[in-house]
Formats: structure tokens, C-alpha cells, sequence
């Protein structure tokens, strides 16, 4: 592509066939929901880099490479939240943060510009060409809000200017969030070494009851946005992947300091890793990893339809049976998958609790 139009074609194009790939092979159940969550996520990473290079070279050409002072481009896209533990579905947000190194200055070309603006600029148009919705669609919806200072802050932070704000007043929230960060485009090397110098404001060496009190509020605000949902939500509701989620990151978060071997940034790598440090008994896991495994396969039948950003259960009986029997179920299907759905998201509120 030499036009951004016709970028953003090759995308779109791209990323449907794809998703049609995808979907046809875990409906058909050739695929199971671990492999299509994966390759949902690596589709997502390749798009995102070829926008970052695409848009690299266009910007370079017109204004000049940036002095970055090493061999990468100096911008960095970390993947936040489920791509970064390769647990992407069919209607997921991109959770991103940008980066750029901690040069200033300006550019070297004839249509010279500042090295924050370069900067903002591919930030923009990266967003753009993943996110508008143009006649072919669009390819992902992008969410910066867990960038340093949230909506207030930089869409492009130095790797200076975010360590100073994490390290001096970074919440726990944020290094929850952290705690799944990934370097997924861009200047990897970069990325790399910003998360390594954040280590210390992620994972504490020493057990901090201020956190554990964080943890605590976070979990009751948890518990009071679920009771308001109406409907059975399979993310948000009580006993849904939002609890899971959070019973692990918790469990990470408080443990991951002294015992490094329990970090990782995927849900269900992460409960094997605390059965390994034996701070989960084996029955436990057991039962969220099931839960987890067929809450998120009911999310993806859910979604497959019309790629819906929904996560709830079809208000329709009729909707309903299809839904049960779009999950595989075959005799009194609605009946038996209704049973199923109860037993886990029981389980996990009880944990949860």
C-alpha cells in the first residue's frame, strides 16, 4: 500500500477474512477456545503493526526520522488487558498505551516538526487507520484510558515523563493493569526496558496493606456495578470472567514481588503458575479454569453473530436455544447449558466472596 486509503482497505479486507477463518473453525470446533483466543490476538498484533510501520515511513519520509539514539523507531505500542495474555475475542477493545523514547528536539527533514508531534501524529493515525469505519468496515476499536493520567494525560508520554508518574504516583489500579502490559508493536526493545525499569512499582518486594485495603475497595466496586446489570452478563455478571480475572491479578499482585515465578499476563498461565507456587490448591483452579474456558466460549458464540460488543446472554428464548445450540448442545439444549452456565457462575461467586 502507498496511499493510507488503500492501507486501510488491506486491513478491513484482511482482518475479515481472517475472522471469518477464525470463526469457521471454532464453530465447526476445530479450534478450541485457547487457539482462537491466540489467533484473535496475533491477528490484532499484526494489524497494529503494519499501521505503526505504514505510518512510520509516510511521517519519516515527509519530516525526517527522529534521533531516537538506538536502532529501533523510539515508539512503542504496549498491549494492555486480554491481548496481551493472547485472550482476545470476537468484539474486544484494544487496550493500548503509546511511548515514544525520551528524546526532544525536532526532526531532521525539510518539513520539520517537533519530536512530540511526530509522535502524536502516528499515534493518531494508527488509531485512525484500526479504528474509523470506512465502507470496508472497521478493524479494531482502540482504547487508550489506561495511559498514564488516563484522558487527561499525553496521547504519547515520554518513557521519562510515564516512569515519573507510575513511580511518584502511579494507583493500584494501575499497577494491576501494568501487571498484563506487553510491548506488541513498534520499537520492542523499547518497550522492553520501560517495563523492566517499572518492575518496582508493579510488583512489591514486601507485603503492602495498602494494597491489600485497594484491593478490597476495588472488589466492592466490583460487586456494586455487577448488581445493577440487568440480564445475565457473562463478563460483568456475579460469577463471570470479570471475577476470575480479578481473583487472579489480585493473587499476582500481592504475591508476584517475592515470588517472580507467578507473573505472567495470561488469566489462565497465571492460575497454573500459582498451583506451581502452591497459593491455590489444585480443585480451585480446576474450577475457574473450566468456568473461565466456557464462560469465554459462550462469549465468542455470543459475539459471532453481527460482531456484537455484547456480552450477555439473548433476552429471547428462541435466541436463547440457538445460542445453547450454537455452543454445541444437542438434547433439551437450552435446559442443560442454563445448568451448566449456574453450576460455574456459582462456583466463582462463592471464590470470589
Amino acid at each position: 500500500a502507498t496511499k493510507t486509503a488503500d492501507l486501510e482497505k488491506a486491513l478491513r479486507i484482511y482482518k475479515d477474512q481472517d475472522y471469518l477463518r477464525i470463526g469457521c473453525r471454532d464453530l465447526c470446533e476445530e479450534a478450541g477456545v485457547i487457539e482462537v483466543m491466540a489467533e484473535l490476538s496475533d491477528l490484532a498484533r499484526a494489524c497494529t503493526d503494519a499501521a505503526v510501520q505504514f505510518h512510520w515511513k509516510l511521517l519519516a519520509a515527509k519530516h525526517g526520522e527522529p534521533e531516537t539514539g538506538s536502532d529501533g523507531i523510539g515508539f512503542v505500542v504496549l498491549g494492555m488487558g486480554k491481548v496481551s495474555g493472547r485472550e482476545l475475542n470476537f468484539s474486544s477493545d484494544l487496550d493500548l498505551i503509546f511511548l515514544r523514547g525520551p528524546e526532544e528536539g525536532r526532526t531532521p527533514g525539510p518539513a520539520s516538526v517537533t519530536v512530540v508531534r511526530f509522535y502524536e501524529t502516528l499515534a493518531r493515525s494508527v488509531i485512525k487507520s484500526l479504528s474509523d469505519i470506512t465502507e470496508d468496515g472497521f478493524v479494531l476499536r482502540v482504547d487508550l484510558r489506561l495511559r498514564p493520567e488516563e484522558d487527561k494525560g499525553e496521547v504519547v508520554p515520554s518513557v521519562t515523563n510515564a516512569l515519573d508518574y507510575h513511580l511518584g504516583w502511579g494507583r493500584t489500579w494501575e499497577r494491576a493493569a501494568l501487571m498484563k502490559a506487553v510491548p506488541l508493536a513498534g520499537d520492542i526493545e523499547l518497550g522492553k526496558a520501560f517495563l523492566k525499569d517499572l518492575e518496582p512499582f508493579i510488583f512489591r518486594k514486601h507485603l503492602d496493606y495498602s494494597t491489600l485495603e485497594d484491593m478490597r475497595v476495588m472488589k466492592s466496586q466490583i460487586e456494586t456495578q455487577l448488581k445493577r446489570k440487568p440480564g445475565v452478563n457473562i463478563k460483568l455478571g456475579q460469577g463471570g470472567i470479570r471475577e476470575i480475572e480479578f481473583f487472579v491479578q489480585t493473587l499476582q499482585l500481592i504475591n508476584a514481588g517475592r515470588t517472580p515465578r507467578v507473573r505472567s499476563t495470561s488469566t489462565l498461565q497465571g492460575l497454573a503458575l500459582l498451583r506451581e507456587a502452591e497459593l491455590l490448591d489444585e480443585k480451585t483452579v480446576a474450577d475457574l479454569r473450566d468456568a473461565y474456558l466456557f464462560f469465554r466460549k459462550t462469549e465468542h458464540r455470543i459475539q459471532i453473530n453481527h460482531q456484537l460488543q455484547t456480552h450477555e446472554l439473548p433476552r429471547t428464548l428462541e435466541e436463547q436455544e440457538e445460542l445453547a445450540r450454537r455452543m454445541g448442545y444437542k438434547e433439551h439444549a437450552l435446559e442443560s447449558f442454563m445448568a451448566d452456565l449456574e453450576h460455574h457462575r456459582r462456583i466463582v461467586e462463592d471464590l470470589f466472596s
